[in-house]
């Protein structure tokens, strides 16, 4: 396949977004590596939509509102948005996922499981700032390391250009995070 850059964004706009990760950035540089950490389970992210190709070729963008968000010890189930970048030639890319809980963004592999189907791993040892979860627990907003893997289902849909997207998504947190 040639080079395929995918950005799928799903959802409303929600969350802390730009602002928030921006003033996080030096509190997140100074901060241990995920992989220096344990971590517990925070979030698990299920999402759909319809990719549609875009400039350069071998692009797609997937807008969804079909997204959501379960956050570990909390009752409620928040909606997303998800934004994934993704080169089907590299199988490398970014994501990010916003709700009312709060940030996520990685950068992560995509590796061919057959059928269409992928798993997603972060590569999220080289930095914090590649890998990051921003949350606001009453009134207060914490920038910390995350891990992210998934799967990932991409089907194209026959008769057209555009491929089906299917996601299962779990980020993981160092077990003293919010």
């Amino acid at each position: 396949m040639g080079v395929a850059i995918a950005t799928l964004a799903l959802g409303a706009g929600l969350g802390s977004g730009a602002a928030a990760a921006s003033a996080g950035a030096a509190q997140r540089a100074a901060a241990p590596t995920i992989s220096q950490a344990v971590v517990v389970l925070s979030d698990t992210i299920t999402f759909t939509g319809v990719a549609t190709p875009v400039t350069p070729a071998g692009s797609y963008v997937l807008t969804s509102s079909q997204c959501s968000l379960t956050s570990d010890g909390e009752p409620v189930v928040f909606p997303c948005t998800i934004t994934l970048k993704f080169s089907m030639a590299t199988l490398l890319g970014t994501g990010q996922v916003n709700s009312a809980d709060g940030t996520v963004a990685w950068n992560f592999k995509l590796t061919p499981a057959g059928g269409g189907n992928y798993t997603m791993t972060d590569n999220c040892t080289a930095s914090v700032q590649a890998c990051y979860e921003t949350e606001t627990e009453q009134g207060k907003t914490y920038h910390y390391p995350a891990n992210v893997s998934g799967s990932l289902t991409i089907t194209p849909i026959p008769g057209t250009a555009n491929l089906k997207v299917a996601g299962k998504i779990n980020v993981f947190e160092s077990p003293n995070a919010p």
